[in-house]
């Protein structure tokens, strides 16, 4: 759980903010604000590892989990990042072309969705392992990253 929660939360923050530099018109604005966009969230990612207080038993049997199939879920990235580079080539060519922008795309679609698959079966497994006061202090944290994405990006398209 904890694992997934740092590889979504960094992977959906490395995402977003390349995407935001990238489009971003005033590139002296957005990187200061990509930055604490980033380091809010990191900042609340060790927030969160320090108050649901994981047991040495918990974080034994959390570790038993995730050592699990642990090849199948690296594969999985591999492939997930294999195919995301495909798609930066592709829109990133001399002359881009859409059908093969929009095929990279699905394959980065079907490569996110077997990832999700593996991790649901990962979090599926973990879920008991926690007290419900930690299973509420994840969701809170979520809830919390959730907002502070929309707040971000928000403040970028004026709303």
């Amino acid at each position: 759980m904890m694992l997934r929660t740092w590889v979504l939360a960094g992977l959906s923050s490395v995402l977003l903010a390349g995407a935001v530099v990238s489009a971003a018109p005033d590139r002296q604005l957005f990187p200061q604000q990509v930055r604490e966009f980033v380091m809010g969230r990191v900042g609340r990612a060790l927030l969160l590892r320090s108050e649901i207080d994981l047991t040495p038993e918990q974080r034994g049997a959390i570790a038993n989990v995730l050592n699990d199939d642990r090849q199948t879920r690296l594969r999985r990235m591999e492939t997930l990042i294999v195919e995301a580079r495909k798609l930066r080539e592709a829109v990133l060519a001399e002359a881009p072309d859409d059908q093969a922008i929009r095929k990279a795309a699905d394959r980065v679609g079907t490569a996110l969705g077997d990832a999700g698959v593996e991790w649901s079966q990962v979090a599926r497994k973990v879920r008991p392992i926690l007290k419900p006061e930690q299973r509420e202090k994840i969701e809170a944290f979520r809830a919390k990253n959730e907002k502070a994405t929309d707040e971000f990006l928000g403040s970028l398209i004026g709303k």
